[in-house]
């Protein structure tokens, strides 16, 4: 059985071959940027990362899917030190 295929942006599954999310009407295609984490990076075997959304002084959050509970998340990425 094939992993569900979801959009980067708002973790929607998305039909095969789409280019453009039909909820958040967003490009399918995406990357962060090279200091965050990568787009479709599985954290601790369980949370499948998105697109970074916002950022501020104390570290960046994450679009994310829990691949066990099967819902769509937040990951907090914190900067102890304000980089």
């Amino acid at each position: 059985m094939s992993e569900k295929i979801l959009c980067p942006h708002c973790m929607e599954e998305l039909p095969q071959g789409s280019t453009v999310c039909q909820h958040c009407g967003h490009s399918t295609k995406a990357e962060n940027a090279a200091n965050q984490l990568p787009v479709g990076m599985i954290l601790n075997h369980r949370y499948l990362i998105g697109c970074a959304l916002w950022g501020g002084g104390f570290g960046l959050t994450y679009a994310a899917y829990d691949r066990v509970l099967n819902i769509r998340v937040a990951i907090k990425e914190y900067y102890p030190s304000g980089k």
